[in-house]
């Protein structure tokens, strides 16, 4: 006859030897025979040596149980392993809040750079009462998408014809001055400025902090060959 190697069958079995000294030992103590009496007491010290080897030896080596021979720790281990979550992951994901720790006042405008590689870059921009300079304007190489998520602003723009074709500078063409554009910008607004538009904060709230969320990348062409503009 084979050996039982089914898990419920082992466990079931040790069940039984369970049931069986329990109640061969409570025969045992109420017995009134003195044969009886030893009769339930061969079988409540066969079934506790039934449930030693069983402890000690199969859910070693046939439920996987510890190399350590404790009763309570292999048996609490293979069971437990059941039903535990599995454990987290050791690179677990940052969670950051980009309205975290929002100063009052800023002697200057502070950046942060939340995400940045070779052609991309994503900034926190915070402004209290910060504009810029008297005739100074931001001439960038590079796209710029920027959003108010705080606050509120005014930026200035300088319409220019922008010629994206490489024939347009080939021809001698190059962009042209013209007025300029005064925008507000509230919570949720946006904007799309491209590379060398030229353009200045004129306003920033004073009453609380303005956050900006700006996104720069690389133009796919004309990034070397457009001439810099100052």
């Amino acid at each position: 006859m084979s050996d039982i190697k089914s898990p419920f069958l082992l466990y079931f079995k040790a069940g039984l030897f369970v049931v069986l000294a329990l109640c061969a030992g409570t025969l045992c103590v109420i017995s009134v025979s003195i044969l009886e009496k030893l009769g339930f007491l061969f079988l409540c010290v066969w079934a506790s040596c039934r449930l030693y080897y069983f402890f000690f030896y199969v859910l070693k080596h046939h439920l996987g149980g510890s190399k350590n021979p404790n009763i309570f720790s292999s048996f609490l281990k293979i069971n437990s392993a059941k039903y535990s979550s599995p454990p987290p992951c050791t690179d677990s994901v940052r969670v950051q809040n980009i309205f975290s720790e929002l100063p009052h006042f800023l002697p200057e405008e502070t950046y942060e750079n939340i995400f940045e590689d070779a052609n991309f870059r994503m900034e926190k921009i915070i402004s209290t009462g910060h504009v810029s300079p008297p005739d100074f304007w931001y001439n960038q190489n590079e796209h710029e998408w920027v959003m108010v998520l705080r606050g509120h602003a005014v930026l200035e723009i300088q319409k220019e014809k922008f010629y994206e074709k490489q024939n347009d500078l080939s021809e001698g063409h190059l962009p042209k001055t013209g007025c300029t554009e005064q925008i507000q910008m509230n919570p949720g607004d946006y904007i799309f400025i491209p590379a060398h538009q030229k353009h200045r904060v004129v306003h920033t709230s004073t009453e609380m902090a303005t956050v900006w969320l700006a996104i720069f990348f690389s133009p796919p062409i004309l990034s070397e060959s457009f001439p810099t503009r100052q």
